[in-house]
């Protein structure tokens, strides 16, 4: 029988149980062990998952928002071995876009059918990618529209800048140049007509690049 261990992150109780019934019925079928570990609030996942290392993270996204948080962008980068799954009421561009381009995230609506649940995390389970038609749906539309003048390399860096971040911290946390993170901060500002990072974040929130914060 396959061991796993699964860390399920949501703020409702009604969501973690749903997804644990979900995954014990599929565990079930087939021949799986599943260990679960389960968190209502962002610093929690932190904890837990140094702390089990889960073979399969599934994550409310409004928990980790739709900016994203460098702690996240941190484990994608660092840790493949865990599989995450995105399970998102109104995803973002930005989010969009960050699962397509890694291919150790997954993403599902809640309001998904069970099967679809079932699917996604059945791939997740295999170690695969999976995203659900109407996120497919949303991120081709994104991808085709003319509003979105920043490419995803640049909202990441944006999103990342707002976080208050300097470009030599996030070149560290990309593992890239701070001459390429530089180069992306101007472009930035070229393209939104701007010349402070401060207006650059304005101006993405006013076009829908990136959420503010609550």
């Amino acid at each position: 029988m396959q061991n796993g261990n699964i860390l399920i992150a949501d703020s409702m109780d009604i969501a973690r149980i749903g997804l644990r019934c979900i995954m014990t019925d599929m565990s079930a079928l087939s021949r799986l062990d599943l260990h679960f570990f389960e968190v209502d609030d962002i610093d929690s996942l932190t904890s837990t998952y140094n702390m089990c290392h889960p073979d399969v993270a599934i994550i409310e996204s409004a928990m980790v928002d739709d900016s994203l948080t460098a702690d996240l962008v941190h484990m994608a980068v660092d840790d493949k071995a865990t599989q995450w799954v995105f399970f998102a009421s109104n995803p973002s561009r930005l989010l969009l876009f960050f699962v397509r381009d890694h291919a150790n995230f997954s993403i599902i609506l809640r309001n998904s059918s069970r099967e679809e649940i079932q699917g996604c995390l059945r791939q997740a389970l295999k170690g695969q990618q999976y995203i659900c038609n109407e996120c497919m749906k949303m991120l081709l539309n994104f991808e085709k529209a003319e509003e979105g003048v920043l490419t995803p390399a640049e909202c990441m860096v944006l999103a990342l800048l707002a976080q208050g971040l300097k470009p030599k911290a996030i070149a560290d946390l990309q593992n890239r140049s701070a001459h390429t993170i530089r180069t992306h901060k101007k472009t930035i500002f070229e393209k939104l007509g701007v010349n402070s990072t401060l207006d650059a974040v304005m101006m993405a929130y006013k076009l829908h690049i990136i959420n503010p914060p609550d």
